[in-house]
């Protein structure tokens, strides 16, 4: 992370790569969290895929809000 003189960042963002999971917990998404670990395996591992496959934290925040309405359940 580049930071100039002022202390501003060069636009890194920490969750634009962290674990859906972890992106939640860190988020405070917990309605989303308990509706996630109450999903099997392989459809975790497919959102995981999802998430990676995201254009940046707001396609990835636009997934955990669809999880938080159930839409996978």
């Amino acid at each position: 992370m580049k930071k100039d003189r002022r202390g501003i960042t060069d636009g890194w963002d920490p969750f634009e790569n962290m674990p859906l999971e972890l992106m939640m917990l860190v988020g405070v998404r917990s309605e989303a969290l308990a509706k996630y670990r109450l999903l099997d395996e392989g459809r975790r591992e497919e959102l995981e895929r999802m998430a990676k496959s995201a254009r940046g934290r707001i396609e990835k925040e636009q997934l955990i809000d669809r999880i938080e309405r159930g839409d996978f359940s």
